[in-house]
């Protein structure tokens, strides 16, 4: 009878140690990766290019992304809590771009967008947003024609936006 006793306390032993080494496991899979690559179009990376972002924070991150033809900057912000996983998230934010048009201006856009991002326990995320912007044209592409050479620099405001799908790591 003793010898049944001895077995029943190991196994239960075994259980918990068990238990408590699956119970660990989800939690590190559960915890949010704060290192971000993703495939964008449009926001930072100008017309299309790879952006990495950072997790500063529970309600913070920052971002830069290089694209085919420009590069940028930015900063999120979760106003509404904690950036979840499994939900949407809501985020404001402040953007930049710089980049050179296919004929050769040279312009930016600075752009406040307002977007969506769901987090996977995959650890994918996939990313939304639109905003105002502000564009700003630097130069006239190199054409030599006195008209357009007078109407440089000039701004504009427009609407700017991104989507993107990333992984976390």
């Amino acid at each position: 009878m003793n010898c049944c006793v001895g077995h029943v306390i190991r196994l239960f032993f075994f259980l918990f140690l068990l238990h408590s080494a699956i119970d660990a496991q989800i939690e590190d899979q559960n915890a949010l990766q704060k290192n971000v690559l993703s495939l964008s179009i449009l926001g930072t990376s100008s017309y299309g290019g790879i952006t990495y972002e950072r997790i500063v924070s529970q309600r913070a991150s920052l971002e830069m992304g290089i694209g085919l033809i420009g590069f940028g900057l930015g900063a999120t912000y979760y106003p509404f809590g904690e950036i979840r996983i499994g939900k949407l998230n809501p985020f404001l934010g402040m953007k930049y771009s710089r980049y050179t048009m296919i004929h050769g201006d040279l312009r930016f856009v600075i752009y406040s967008p307002f977007g969506l991002i769901y987090v996977s326990r995959f650890g994918l995320n996939f990313a939304v947003d639109v905003g105002p912007a502000f564009f700003r044209n630097i130069s006239y592409g190199g054409r030599d024609l006195l008209a357009s050479v007078n109407t440089y620099p000039f701004s504009n405001w427009g609407v700017w936006g991104n989507f993107k799908i990333g992984f976390r790591f």
